[in-house]
């Protein structure tokens, strides 16, 4: 079993699991992943609605355990990323 520690972030409307661009390869779901989704530095910001479905879904499956913390930011940077693309290189 693969052990991950990662943050939830949210803001009073939605929130985002901040997961590395280099999970998703790795669990190949970069091209499953909607531009509702943002990124910066390395890291993807999955929407909560569906897209952090995918990820934890896909680790799960491959043999991650899960740690997840929650943040809550009244006014997030997050949306003000750039929406996540699968065409970026880790």
């Amino acid at each position: 079993m693969k052990f991950l520690s990662l943050v939830f972030f949210h803001d009073p409307g939605h929130g985002w699991l901040r997961v590395p661009l280099q999970v998703l390869d790795e669990l190949n779901v970069q091209g499953d992943i909607s531009p509702y989704s943002y990124m910066d530095r390395g890291f993807a910001y999955l929407e909560e609605d569906c897209d952090c479905g995918v990820f934890t879904t896909a680790a799960k499956a491959a043999g991650y355990e899960l740690s997840i913390t929650d943040e809550y930011q009244e006014n997030t940077p997050i949306r003000s990323m750039g929406c996540y693309s699968s065409t970026t290189t880790v």
